[in-house]
């Protein structure tokens, strides 16, 4: 008989090992793509663009964060249809007074862009040197950029819905 026992309490705790093994470590967002911790921020956004049709095939701190003296909080997504990067501020207030405009070049191929808004957002004009053109999407709390004009087409789409 205590073999018997022995045998069965074995199995079961077995079972229960393997169970606890098995519980995921990482939450699987629905696009399939982990957020890391530090760009958490950035789920909303990512939510939408998947919900959108959009595939998020990766995402990443962005380089815009040190643009921006106001804010530390920038993205890179990665979609199936080209780069998304995303600035998110603490109110749209912020965004509002964020002006681009862009400035006409001598070397062909390049593109300039003037980035003007009043301290604490920016501390003095920031210029961006780009080797394509770029688009930008003010929406609420989020300044969004890309080097694709379909895709660009295709944000304020999605924006212009919510």
């Amino acid at each position: 008989m205590k073999t018997f026992f022995h045998s069965i309490t074995t199995w079961l705790l077995f079972v229960m090992v393997a169970s606890c093994t098995n519980t995921p470590t990482q939450t699987t967002q629905p696009t399939q793509v982990a957020i890391p911790v530090d760009l958490v921020f950035s789920t909303p956004l990512v939510r939408t663009l998947s919900k959108s049709g959009l595939s998020v095939l990766s995402i990443q701190s962005s380089t815009y964060m040190a643009i921006f003296q106001s804010t530390d909080k920038a993205v890179w997504i990665k979609t199936d249809e080209g780069i998304v990067e995303a600035i998110f501020f603490a109110d749209s207030a912020e965004v509002e007074q964020i002006h681009i405009a862009e400035q006409a070049n001598d070397v062909e191929g390049r593109y300039l862009y003037t980035i003007q808004a009043p301290p604490p957002i920016l501390l003095h004009n920031q210029i961006i040197d780009a080797a394509f053109p770029l688009y930008f999407t003010a929406k609420q709390d989020m300044l969004i950029v890309t080097s694709n004009a379909e895709l660009d087409e295709t944000l304020k789409h999605i924006f212009l819905e919510q």
